[in-house]
């Protein structure tokens, strides 16, 4: 499982405040998302969150890597949305060989390109 998987994870649990409507919410059974919180914990070195039969909370490491998660979630959202943006506008120098009276009337009245005329 991968970082970014585990933050999601993590954040989805707090999220839904209990084990079980985690494992609704992730579409797996309680006793996966339990297993995969103990391998978490378990790898981290540290207990994340309290839990009683109803509900769950986060413990003040918890709460760290919650503050943590959500933040490393949102800079990978935002250089995704940041690369993508750029992928979808063109930029560069476009050449276009055309007429003088085609590069007039079609090219030169576009306002938000720089426009230079050659003979």
């Amino acid at each position: 499982m991968n970082q970014q998987t585990e933050f999601a994870f993590f954040a989805t649990l707090i999220k839904m405040g209990s084990l079980t409507a985690a494992a609704r919410e992730m579409d797996i059974t309680t006793a996966a998302v339990s297993k995969r919180l103990a391998a978490l914990e378990e790898r981290i070195g540290v207990r994340l969150l309290n839990r009683t039969t109803r509900r769950i909370s986060p413990t003040v490491e918890g709460e760290v890597y919650l503050a943590e998660a959500r933040r490393i979630l949102a800079d990978i959202e935002e250089l995704e949305m940041r690369l993508s943006s750029a992928r979808s506008n063109p930029k560069g120098l476009l050449r276009v060989n055309a007429t003088l009276g085609f590069g007039r009337r079609y090219i030169a009245p576009l306002e938000h390109f720089r426009v230079e005329l050659h003979h």
